[in-house]
């Protein structure tokens, strides 16, 4: 339960909300494992985030030309090269 205030303040950006549920697993001997926790949990939410904004599985296959988007960058490397 205090995890999961810590988890929502940090989430909210709510600083004072932050300050106190750091100073409850301070009292509680448990900060460091405490913030373990919460990195942990911050990398998976932004993990998937980062997934998500990339995932090109949406896109569609081929350009307006009929070309693929593979070839169209193909081609267009080795005019730069």
């Amino acid at each position: 339960m205090a995890f999961d205030a810590l988890n929502d303040s940090v989430l909210r950006r709510a600083q004072p909300e932050i300050g106190s549920a750091l100073s409850v697993f301070l009292h509680l001997d448990m900060l460091p494992a405490a913030v373990e926790k919460l990195m942990a949990n911050l990398l998976r939410l932004a993990t998937t985030a980062v997934k998500e904004a990339l995932d090109t599985s949406s896109l569609p296959i081929e350009a307006e030309d009929g070309k693929s988007r593979v070839a169209l960058a193909a081609q267009k490397a080795k005019v730069y090269t």
